[in-house]
């Protein structure tokens, strides 16, 4: 059995939602199941979380905004 994870994860307000947008190979419903109580109201997975290039330990909050609205 292998080990699953969230290699990054940004929560933002998208279209009226709280969503929780995750980088991994975590399945959907273990992440459901452990921030049910934390409101959670959408789910996306993304192949890459974009980080700030500064940084690259900061979540880039506008490109992953222009991300969301782009799909």
């Amino acid at each position: 059995m292998t080990q699953r994870e969230v290699k990054a994860f940004a929560v933002v307000a998208h279209k009226n939602k709280i969503t929780f947008c995750y980088e991994g190979d975590v399945k959907l419903d273990q992440l459901k199941h452990l921030n049910s109580p934390l409101g959670m109201e959408h789910y996306i997975h993304l192949e890459k979380i974009p980080m700030d290039s500064r940084h690259n330990a900061k979540v880039d909050y506008p490109k992953l905004r222009r991300k969301l609205e782009n799909s």
